[in-house]
């Protein structure tokens, strides 16, 4: 008597061949697991929907048009990082906020009034104690959204333990008179290693050293690695199929930093004059509605006039 082949198929359509109840259970035992475990990667794959919510803006005396920026604060009581949208439809705009774990934050989103009080930048200065949100151009031509409202899209798990956005209202544009002091820094803020005096500049700072004498030659180089030939020059070698800087004295060379330091770092003065706390006088030869250069004048001020 013949045998019996039952034939059931893999995934990719090849035949798995079988004989009498082992094929058939085989059958049976394929037929039935397989949709379990496609649905269960399909259930696995779908993404949480964004639950909306619509928050009022005070307006304080301000219109989407006129105001400078929208700030809120954000707050994340999780252990963990999160983000969300926001979206802004009287604005034409939709940014993404990011927080921290356990993190309670202000941010801004600036208008197109507060980026134009700021013309050949490519976004105004922050307010103090505020991170700025970046948002792009979006449309919401089809959508249901209040205009003069905004909406945050929250993940699910986060509006259950509590991440929201309070206090939202429009603000004025900032100014841009004075904003830049007489060393060319931003005057509105502080931080350490800003210029406050003239004699600060004169300061000569101990540098740390650049070289550790127990991993380094005097040159950089590796000591502990490989060692080549040393013919007194920096060069480019070859071992294993890898190239190589090689340091004066054989070994295996890395550098990582500035490439180049240039003197053509001007600022422009024109149609901005009233920017700058300072600006130099005319008898020191320089075009003042064509730039100023902070950084020479620094270094006039550092070392005198023949740096």
């Amino acid at each position: 008597m013949p045998k019996v082949h039952n034939t059931a198929r893999t995934e990719s359509g090849n035949p798995i061949r079988q004989s009498g109840l082992h094929g058939l259970l085989a059958l049976v035992a394929f037929s039935f697991c397989t949709p379990l475990r496609a649905e269960k990667t399909a259930a696995k794959a779908q993404p949480e929907k964004p639950v909306p919510q619509l928050l009022s803006v005070g307006m304080n005396g301000w219109s989407w048009e006129t105001a400078g920026a929208l700030t809120f604060r954000a707050h994340n009581p999780r252990s963990e990082s999160t983000e969300f949208m926001v979206d802004l439809p009287a604005a034409g705009l939709r940014g993404r906020v990011r927080l921290g774990a356990k993190e309670d934050a202000n941010f801004q989103v600036e208008l197109p009034a507060g980026r134009a009080a700021f013309p050949g930048l490519k976004r105004g200065p922050r307010r103090e104690g505020f991170r700025g949100v970046k948002a792009a151009p979006h449309s919401f031509a089809n959508s249901d959204v209040p205009r003069e409202s905004i909406r945050i899209l929250l993940a699910p798990d986060a509006v259950a333990v509590g991440v929201g956005v309070f206090d939202a209202k429009l603000v004025e544009p900032l100014s841009p008179v004075g904003m830049v002091d007489a060393f060319g820094q931003y005057s509105r803020g502080d931080w350490p290693g800003k210029v406050h005096e003239e004699k600060e500049l004169r300061i000569l700072q101990k540098l740390p050293e650049p070289i550790n004498p127990d991993l380094c030659d005097e040159h950089g180089g590796w000591k502990a690695g490989p060692q080549w030939i040393a013919p007194g020059f920096f060069r480019v070698d070859k071992s294993r199929g890898r190239h190589w800087v090689v340091s004066p004295m054989g070994h295996l060379f890395f550098s990582l930093g500035m490439n180049a330091v240039v003197m053509g770092a001007g600022s422009t003065v024109a149609g901005r004059r009233s920017w700058f706390q300072w600006l130099p006088p005319e008898t020191r030869g320089k075009e003042r509605d064509a730039g100023v250069n902070f950084y020479e004048l620094n270094l006039e001020r550092k070392y005198g006039p023949d740096y």
